[in-house]
């Protein structure tokens, strides 16, 4: 079987997953258009000029569209992207593979859940954000945050549904997701954060 990919992103209309497929021919071959069932939103994929790729994305959780530009080689390649909203934090679409579609369907789920409970709210969730907000603080205190360029210094910027470790050395960005239980759960099993930027020093 060709190899294909899943597209899966949360409608801002309907707050349900959408999630279909495309071969990597299709996606070679032509625009894409992923909609919603309920027919008021759709993702476009397009393949541009030097060998890269243009996604549209409607947004649920700013109510705007975003625009990201992906390299073939990473699309086509990798086993899963996260395309994260830049203005909440929040994981906004999934391009992975069909065995790992379900779950990215059932986060966003929950997700979506969560936006009509917190409409109003500091944070997408509250409790997970204060939670992972302790996590991060903890590691912190054992000095267990760096990054590959060898250094230790970093800052932190806590966003609607996610916080933003950055190196205060080469700049490399690093985003925890901090919506949901697995969100909370995946940060517990962490000893240290490593945040990938420059390679190493010596």
């Amino acid at each position: 079987m060709e190899d294909a990919k899943t597209i899966v992103y949360l409608c801002p209309v309907c707050r349900q997953p959408v999630t279909e497929s495309r071969t990597a021919f299709a996606l070679q071959a032509g625009p894409q258009s992923i909609a919603c069932s309920c027919k008021d939103s759709s993702l476009s994929i397009v393949e541009e000029a030097a060998g890269k790729f243009l996604l549209r994305v409607p947004c649920a959780f700013c109510g705007g569209e975003h625009r990201a530009e992906i390299p073939a080689g990473s699309l086509l390649g990798k086993k899963t992207l996260v395309l994260s909203c830049p203005k909440t934090g929040a994981e906004c679409c999934y391009l992975t593979e069909e065995t790992a579609a379900k779950a990215a369907a059932q986060r966003l789920r929950q997700a979506g859940e969560m936006l009509d409970e917190s409409a109003e709210g500091t944070f997408l969730n509250e409790t997970v954000m204060h939670e992972v907000l302790s996590e991060l603080r903890e590691i912190a205190a054992r000095n267990k945050i760096s990054c590959t360029c060898g250094s230790r210094k970093w800052g932190m910027r806590v966003l609607y549904g996610s916080v933003e470790l950055t190196c205060g050395e080469c700049g490399a960005k690093l985003r925890i997701p901090a919506a949901t239980d697995e969100d909370l759960d995946s940060l517990c099993c962490l000893d240290r954060i490593t945040i990938r930027g420059a390679a190493g020093k010596s």
